[in-house]
């Protein structure tokens, strides 16, 4: 909680997106990309959890990697393409291998094609 005007008689919560983590505040701090305060009168950001990212300053909330793209690492900015050969799920934390007789032929393949005569 924060309070920037002296002589008051209570404390402001931190909006969502935005930490105060220590005693005294005047203002709240902003969540960095890769992370988030889901909740109001947040004292921490936390990490966006692996199959997840946060591209921007003071969010509330986790994006999901999209179809065909995966984050392995918490507390990221952004998710990466699946190579040729390979597929992903929404939110994926890796990429799949096409089983015998199908492909991938894109980068960020949501699914695999099977191979036709």
């Amino acid at each position: 909680s924060y309070q920037p005007v002296a002589g008051q008689t209570f404390c402001n919560s931190c909006d969502r997106g935005r930490f105060a983590n220590t005693w005294g505040h005047t203002k709240c701090d902003v969540c960095a990309p890769g992370s988030v305060a889901a909740g109001l009168g947040s004292s921490t950001c936390t990490r966006c959890s692996a199959g997840r990212f946060q591209s921007k300053l003071g969010q509330a909330v986790c994006n999901l990697c999209d179809e065909g793209f995966y984050q392995s690492d918490a507390g990221s900015r952004a998710c990466h393409a699946c190579p040729h050969g390979m597929f992903s799920g929404t939110g994926a934390t890796y990429c799949q291998n096409c089983s015998a007789g199908a492909i991938a032929d894109a980068v960020g393949s949501s699914k695999c094609r099977p191979c036709i005569p």
